[in-house]
C-alpha cells in the first residue's frame, strides 16, 4: 500500500508529493522522526506568543508568576507524557540535542519571532525535566514551525533526539566557538534530520 508523501520513505509508485518535504511538511517530519527513533511528545495546548509574554511585563510580579506557572504546568505535562511512554528520558551528557517544536493552531499562525520567543518557557521546562542538558546553542539545536490546523485543534508537538552537530568537548572549546561565532555568520549551514538547509 502506498503511504506517505514519498520524501522520507520511497513509495512503490515512485510518486512524490509537492509538500516541500520535512522542512515544510509536518507529515514528512513525523515520518523522518519515526525513522530516526526520536521521542515524540504531544501537548494539548499551544505555546503563547512572544507578544503575550511581553504583555505580562506591565506588572513585573504578575509576569514572573505567569511565566513560572506556565513553565511548571508544561513541565508537569511533559512528566506525565514521559511516564505514559514508559521511558525516562535524560539528555546524554556528551551529546547536543535536536528539538523540533510544532505549534498547531487554526488561522494564520505566528510570525517566526513571535513563535520562537513564545516557546522559551517550553524549552525551560525541557531543561527543568532534564530532557535537555542546557538551552544554549552549544547543547541545543532547535527548529520551530507554525502548522495551520482545523478549527478547534490546538496542540504542540515536540520531536526530541540527538543532533548530528557535535557537542563542545569542554569549556575551552565552548569559549573558542563563541569567539569564532561571528566568522560563521556569513554562511551558516546545518545538516540535520531536516536535511541540508541554508539560512
Amino acid at each position: 500500500m502506498n503511504t506517505g508523501h514519498g520524501h522520507v520513505r520511497q513509495r512503490d509508485d515512485r510518486l512524490v508529493a509537492q509538500c516541500g518535504g520535512p522542512v515544510a511538511c509536518c507529515d514528512c517530519r513525523g515520518e523522518a522522526a519515526d525513522i530516526a527513533g526520536m521521542l515524540v511528545i504531544a501537548l494539548p495546548a499551544v505555546t503563547p506568543s512572544l507578544n503575550e509574554i511581553l504583555g505580562w511585563k506591565h506588572n513585573p510580579k504578575m509576569r514572573a508568576w505567569k511565566y513560572r506557572s506556565y513553565r511548571d504546568a508544561v513541565a508537569f505535562q511533559l512528566r506525565g507524557k514521559l511516564n505514559e511512554a514508559g521511558r525516562f528520558f535524560t539528555a546524554p551528557p556528551d551529546l547536543r540535542m535536536l528539538v523540533i517544536i510544532e505549534r498547531h493552531c487554526p488561522g494564520r499562525g505566528l510570525d517566526d519571532m513571535n513563535l520562537r520567543g513564545g516557546c522559551k518557557p517550553l524549552v525551560d521546562a525541557l531543561v527543568a525535566e532534564h530532557v535537555l542538558r542546557d538551552d544554549t546553542a552549544e547543547w541545543l539545536e532547535d527548529h520551530y514551525f507554525a502548522v495551520p490546523a482545523p478549527r478547534g485543534v490546538h496542540m504542540t508537538r515536540l520531536y526530541i533526539g540527538p543532533s548530528l552537530k557535535p557537542a563542545p568537548v569542554n569549556r575551552a572549546e565552548v569559549k573558542r566557538k563563541r569567539q569564532g561565532a561571528l566568522e560563521l555568520v556569513s554562511a551558516p549551514r546545518i545538516t540535520t534530520l531536516l536535511g541540508d538547509v541554508e539560512f
